[in-house]
């Protein structure tokens, strides 16, 4: 949907639980996502943060079980879309058709 995009993913392995951190520039032209950090998650609930900054500038980051916040990844400047422009949200998916489904639950969202 953006030019350029990233996220945070958590992504669930034979090993455990993982924390990932997403960069995609040019994505328009068939750039590839970048695979920029990650970090072995313990425990049973997850904070995941964007702040954004004047000029767009993203900062992502992370707590585990009510631990404080640790960076992840690099800023990201966002940049305008085709005919959206950039969004925020909350997605859950499989990585291959067929594979056994999971589930997540957000107890909440908030902008300020």
């Amino acid at each position: 949907m953006g030019m350029d995009y990233s996220y945070l993913a958590v992504e669930r392995k034979s090993s455990g639980f993982r924390v990932i951190k997403i960069s995609c520039k040019d994505a328009i032209a068939g750039g590839r996502e970048i695979n920029e950090d990650n970090a072995a998650l313990t425990g049973s609930s997850l904070l995941l943060r964007v702040k954004v900054t004047p000029g767009a500038i993203c900062n992502f980051s992370y707590a585990a079980d009510g631990e404080a916040l640790t960076p992840i990844g690099q800023t990201f400047t966002a940049r305008e879309g085709r005919w959206i422009g950039a969004k925020v949200g909350l997605f859950a998916l499989a990585q291959r058709a067929g594979q056994e489904s999971g589930y997540a639950d957000f107890d909440w969202f908030r902008f300020d």
